[in-house]
């Protein structure tokens, strides 16, 4: 044989050029890493603009009939619309246009606010319409100030730290939670106003007359120009109690203080916020665009811990929620899974082949992972590192570890057949090169239609895509180019070795365990094989019978598809929502009492696990509206205990008992997306229909077991007085607006002005006193002043009658909805199934009572209809594609099929893995099978390839061909399978959170490859076969024609 030549021989020669080519781009994939932007889930464009316009003073379904409604029609024809929906309440109403996926977001929010601005038919008392597009923040860490201040003090605080927090480079949102708004209150009673002979609006418009700064021009003089302005803006309560109201003539006036009580406080809305069971504030730090998250919590813990020294004693400030935990917990295990994985695959051939070849394997996988991380960052294409991202660097390391494998045994076994150095190894390169390259690319086409996904999880799942095709395209670069010049350095040496040093040891157990992988392929796989194609139709048999019944085992219930497997957080989530009309103190009680279940919980905690830590790092209770409360509990890490926090919820709902009189109450300790298990969405036109539908439903889901935290959308508005003018007042001129705009001013006050104070813009309210607006009494005395007639008792012009409305109307594309919700037990349940059973026993006999209601499903089954119907016509176009992929380079149509034939016995295997470990199937598991169907095929194209090369040399029988080619390839497809199964073994046994989100797609993968190839080892011979038997019958069948 003569030398080689080509691209690969010279880079086999020329080790220098391989080697720089190496550390070229493993420097520049380290460059990267510092580059490319760190956050924990990948961002994408919301695609949603809504539009707000707030119309003081109206009831739900006014907002709905003058605001909502129209605005909707306007919009309804927009190209790229892809759902409108909105929410009317009281003072405002908000419609939310949801764009299809990758709609120019600029563009559409021009033509949103072309047609809003258009818009000539809103109510006169209706504000301007504020578009805006919702922009995608994840949350970075908290930071909370708490102990022994009160609110004012609180508020300066916040205000302090939010001031140098956002000083600090790189970050640039931070939102307050926990701190009421500045507000100045002018009360002025009745009384009093009666004796200075005042009316409501006239001290309305004399603050807004005197309390301002008016321009005067300019004075142009011979020296220069003069500015002339009039400074008579009041800032503070003190400037405003002096303004004057009435001059009289003999010179006295009559000034604001005179009259009214002015005070310089907070709004008028009790809020409720404490952290560790001290008065806190707290302020949450957003990442926007491409922050670095890592740097910005590195830089926010660096602050907190040098402002703790400056506090006041009896005040903490902490930082806490920190959101880059998980991100770091996910690179840690990248890191320590693919090491751990590397030196259990290393070990493993090292055993089985040889030390130095499985040291060159390896070496592969870094180039790989650095060489996609440069791509990634020198083009620009988006890619973050990501916590998505990382486990697409997780899940192909055997991949990787594959075409190195499949490779360097190519390479060894010519140099062990014809010992000519290099030239033996680029021969054995190139034997496996058409098989290694276009079983890149099978995986590559398997995973490609992850890039499509657009809906729900799947679109955090499609970063996932780049990540596995760069690392198996420089997986290939490293096989070809560098991997042939390191493999030169290979010397077969089958001397017997010095049994008394510890490398001879070492060496007789490597020499060992490679003898008897060769002696098992020859002494009994080669027998079993030449028995199976024997009797191949038995064996036929035997394999479709076997795939049946594993493929029946989520059908039969015995492995559960869920959409979404339970992962234990590090938090939990308590939301508490009181029917409307309920009292704030009601409301604050409850959540006090939530809190100190919280504290029983960590008491039981400590109890049974004998440890004197507390589970609770941070308890945060916050409560700022009227009927509204949450709590919130930052865990130990799940490393760090021996409980889970499903567990602990439990303990919690034990704790508490029943709080009576609650809307919902929501107990949330699972990580993951969100979105109720069971949501079924009612629509139609008629809220009472709507209403008593959804109660009927809600009543039946509760005959379920295992369903709990069962509530509607449906806000029912609490008890309501009706102002009418009777016909006295009409008599009198007195017109129903205007009586309904005198009470409202009595009541919620007017607003006067809107002043700017350093960063905050605080209200100038004027109403009446806090306790004459506290009873019904107060409105049957109030003073209702008649134009031209002087001020009437307001049960002369006046009537109130009692009844109950609603708070909050919500619409779906023109429709009003009502959703029912409720949380479920996923051990005890299948989502799947339940609302199967809702749709198909519950709901039928309820719509046949309510004919104008209609119904659809939401929340996770409406996530998992839309990714499953992408995943299905993509499974489908991937099968189309690999076909194609192998078809061209073996030239056959029938091949292919042989080699697609492993494809159900690789799901087959991710399906029983998933029995094995005890876990539910998923959609991650499915994205993990999607991937499976591509990699699996590379064991079969390589056992093929092989074959016909065999066939080609026509050296031996096709028989004989297909027994020993399968024989000869037996080593390199089960190394190959058996390093994947073992790279994804640490992952399995992790404990942490992260890891919980990697299983099933490292069991589909682990478990899939091992099964897959055992089958292939076998059925892929057996195929052969039978194709030879279809081949001659129809040979036979042409000649006698």
């Amino acid at each position: 044989m003569g030398r080689e030549k080509g691209v690969i021989a010279w880079m086999a020669n020329n080790p220098v050029a391989a080697n720089l080519l190496m550390i070229v781009v493993m420097i520049g994939g380290l460059a990267a890493i510092t580059d490319l932007t760190k956050e924990v889930f990948p961002t994408f464009p919301t695609e949603m603009v809504t539009v707000t316009v707030p119309y003081p003073g109206s009831s739900p379904e006014e907002v709905e009939a003058g605001i909502v409604r129209i605005i909707e029609e306007e919009l309804l024809d927009l190209v790229g619309v892809k759902e409108i929906s909105s929410v009317s309440r009281e003072g405002s109403g908000t419609v939310t246009v949801q764009m299809e996926a990758g709609t120019p977001m600029s563009r559409a929010l021009v033509q949103i606010k072309t047609r809003v601005d258009g818009i000539a038919s809103f109510p006169a008392n209706a504000e301007e319409p504020i578009v805006d597009e919702v922009l995608y923040l994840t949350r970075t860490m908290n930071v909370s100030a708490y102990g022994d201040l009160d609110e004012y003090q609180l508020k300066e605080l916040a205000d302090q730290l939010r001031d140098e927090l956002l000083s600090i480079p790189g970050i640039t949102q931070v939102s307050m939670r926990g701190a009421r708004d500045y507000e100045i209150s002018i009360e002025v009673s009745d009384a009093a106003m009666q004796r200075y002979g005042l009316s409501f609006d006239e001290v309305v418009n004399a603050v807004q007359l005197r309390s301002r700064d008016l321009p005067g021009g300019k004075l142009r003089t011979a020296d220069g120009s003069i500015t002339l302005r009039s400074v008579g803006q009041a800032y503070t309560a003190a400037e405003f109690a002096e303004i004057s109201l009435v001059n009289r003539s003999d010179g006295t006036s009559l000034r604001l203080r005179d009259v009214a009580a002015v005070s310089d406080g907070f709004e008028d809305q009790p809020v409720l916020a404490r952290l560790n069971g001290k008065p806190s504030v707290t302020l949450v730090v957003d990442r926007v665009g491409d922050q670095d998250v890592l740097a910005m919590t590195e830089n926010l813990r660096a602050f907190v811990d040098r402002k703790r020294a400056e506090l006041p004693p009896g005040v903490e400030l902490t930082a806490w929620a920190d959101r880059s935990v998980i991100l770091k917990g996910r690179i840690n295990l990248m890191l320590k899974s693919a090491a751990q994985g590397a030196l259990l695959v290393m070990i493993f051939l090292a055993l089985f082949l040889n030390t130095s070849l499985a040291f060159w394997v390896i070496l592969g996988v870094p180039f790989s992972f650095l060489g996609a991380l440069l791509v990634l960052d020198v083009f620009n294409t988006g890619v973050t590192i990501n916590i998505f991202s990382v486990f697409g660097f997780i899940l192909v390391l055997g991949m990787l570890v594959d075409d190195g494998i499949v490779t360097a045994e190519s390479a060894y076994a010519q140099l062990e057949d014809e010992r000519q150095g290099v030239d033996s190894v680029v021969r054995g390169v190139r034997r496996v090169t058409v098989a290694t390259i276009f079983g890149a690319l099978t995986t590559m086409i398997a995973f490609a239609p992850a890039a499509l996904l657009t809906e729900g999880i799947g679109r955090l799942l499609s970063v996932i895509v780049p990540v596995v095709v760069l690392s198996l395209l420089f997986s290939l670069i490293e096989t070809k180019l560098i991997l042939p010049a390191h493999l030169r350095h290979i010397r077969i040496d089958n001397k017997r070795p010095i049994r008394r040093t510890p490398l001879g040891f070492l060496k007789r157990a490597q020499q060992a365990c490679s003898g008897a992988l060769l002696r098992f392929s020859d002494e009994i796989y080669r027998p079993l094989l030449v028995k199976a194609v024997e009797f191949r139709y038995a064996s036929l048999a035997v394999f479709l019978g076997g795939l049946m019944i594993c493929l029946a085992l989520v059908p039969a219930g015995i492995v559960r598809f869920v959409f979404f497997p339970v992962v234990p957080s590090d938090s939990i989530q308590i939301d508490l929502k009181m029917p409307n009309g309920t009292s704030w103190q009601k409301t604050h009680d409850y959540a006090l009492r939530i809190e100190r279940a919280a504290r029983a919980m960590d008491e039981r905690y400590r109890i049974e696990t004998g440890s004197e830590q507390s589970v609770i790092r941070e308890m945060l209770t916050l409560s700022t509206a009227d009927t509204e409360s949450e709590l919130w509990l930052d865990l130990l890490p799940s490393e760090q205990r021996t409980v889970s926090s499903v567990t602990m919820a439990r303990w919690l709902r034990e704790a508490l008992g029943e709080l009576s009189g609650v809307q919902s109450l929501i107990v949330d300790a699972n990580a993951g997306p969100g979105g109720a298990p069971v949501d079924v969405e009612l629509s139609g036109s008629d809220l009472g229909q709507l209403r008593s539908a959804a109660q009927e439903l809600k009543l039946a889901l509760t005959r379920f077991e295992g369903l709990s935290d069962i509530r509607d959308t449906f806000d029912a508005g609490g008890p309501e007085l009706d102002i009418r003018v009777t016909p006295e007042g009409e008599a009198l001129g007195l017109a129903q607006v205007e009586l309904a705009r005198q009470v409202r001013q009595a009541f919620f006050g007017a607003e006067v002005q809107r002043v700017q104070r350093g960063r905050h813009e605080v209200r100038v309210y004027v109403r009446l006193p806090a306790e004459d607006r506290k009873s019904l009494e107060a409105l049957h005395s109030l003073w209702i002043d008649v134009p031209g007639r002087g001020k009437v008792p307001f049960d002369v012009v006046g009537i109130a009658r009692e009844r109950t409305g609603v708070s909050v109307i919500n619409r779906f594309n023109r429709q009003r909805v009502v959703n029912v919700m409720s949380d479920l037990d996923k051990a005890l349940l299948e989502p799947g199934e339940v609302n199967s059973q809702i749709v198909r026993e519950v709901l039928p006999p309820i719509l046949a009572k309510y004919p104008a209601v209609t119904h659809r499903l939401g929340g996770q089954a409406e996530q998992q209809a839309e990714s499953t119907s992408s995943l299905g016509f993509g499974f489908i176009a991937i099968l189309v594609m690999i076909y194609a992929a192998l078809a061209v380079p073996l030239r056959s149509y029938g091949q292919p099929i042989i080699i697609m034939a492993v494809i159900p016995f690789g799901l087959t295997g991710a399906v029983l893995g998933h029995f094995i470990v005890g876990s539910d199937v998923s959609i991650l598991s499915t994205i993990g099978m999607i991937g499976l169907t591509g990699i699996v095929v590379n064991d079969s194209l390589v056992l093929v390839d092989h074959i016909n090369h065999r066939l080609q040399e026509e050296t031996e029988s096709w028989q004989q061909a297909v027994i020993n080619g399968a024989v000869r390839r037996f080593r390199p497809v089960v190394l190959t399978s058996i390093t994947t199964f073992i790279g994804l073994a640490p992952i399995q046994l992790e404990t942490a959170i992260q890891a919980q989100f990697v299983k099933p797609m490292a069991t589909s993968v682990a478990f899939g490859v091992l099964f897959a190839t055992f089958v292939t080892l076998v059925l892929v011979p057996v195929l052969y076969f039978v194709g030879r038997d279809i081949k001659v019958l129809f040979s036979r069948e042409k000649s006698t024609c």
